[in-house]
């Protein structure tokens, strides 16, 4: 392999190596932040590539990733010089835990920013907003503005399900709280997508409020999750902190 080869080339190759049901592994000296490199392994299953990644000499679990997302990581280590082959074998994956929807969404969409550019036009929306986990109904005020308008997701319904995946059901906002929705997704500090950070599932206990914000589009997505106190996270950058005081903010502006 080398830099010449294209998106396409790569494709091909992926679909052969899967119908051989062929396992591919390479060092990403770009994730996560080139601090230390990290080990990538691959293989095929039923349609899928399952995907395991070793960073400070441990593997967290089996993530599946979309072909497009290895595609452009491989393009990208293969543009700057950083890869120029692929080792394969006929092994399997060690026995981890197969990871659900939010991990799987969010590792994907970390390779993705690593190895692509994203810039603010990216984004087909940002969905954000507060969970109480402390009321009894587990309320949640959670918002998504588009390129259409300003909705509400306001259903009693816990979306801590981290295999199913939350899915945003709402309705139409006033118009004239759109612009503080606007607002805060032009301010999304988009350096923050390459790096990990906890999604929807995992912060917040049974007393504690979490902030939630979600970024993306149909080839990748993020998403974040702050306890509201914003001391639980001691090791999430200062940008990801700052955001989630103007997700409070803004939701403040726009339920007066």
């Amino acid at each position: 392999m080398d830099s010449k080869f294209s998106r396409e080339d790569i494709s091909g190759l992926l679909a052969s190596l899967s119908v051989q049901n062929t396992i591919i592994d390479f060092c990403d000296r770009k994730f996560p932040d080139g601090k230390p490199w990290a080990n990538f392994t691959y293989a095929p299953l039923n349609g899928e590539w399952r995907m395991c990644y070793s960073a400070h000499g441990r593997s967290k679990g089996i993530y599946t990733v979309r072909e497009s997302t290895i595609i452009g990581q491989i393009f990208d280590l293969l543009k700057k010089g950083h890869i120029s082959n692929l080792g394969v074998n006929n092994k399997s994956l060690p026995a981890l835990d197969l990871q659900g929807f939010d991990k799987n969404l969010n590792i994907d969409g970390q390779l993705f920013a690593s190895h692509n550019k994203v810039s603010e036009k990216a984004s087909d929306y940002l969905i954000f907003g507060l969970f109480d986990h402390s009321d009894y109904y587990n309320t949640q005020r959670i918002y998504k503005v588009t390129h259409q308008g300003l909705f509400v997701d306001a259903r009693e319904k816990s979306y801590r399900d981290g295999y199913k995946g939350y899915r945003f059901k709402g309705s139409r906002v006033p118009d004239n709280k759109e612009n503080v929705a606007r607002t805060l997704w032009k301010a999304f500090p988009k350096d923050v997508l390459s790096k990990p950070a906890p999604g929807f599932y995992v912060a917040g206990g049974k007393d504690a409020v979490s902030v939630l914000f979600s970024f993306g589009n149909d080839q990748f997505a993020r998403t974040f999750s702050l306890d509201v106190y914003f001391g639980k996270w001691p090791n999430v950058s200062k940008e990801l902190l700052d955001f989630g005081k103007l997700v409070v903010e803004a939701v403040r502006e726009i339920e007066k």
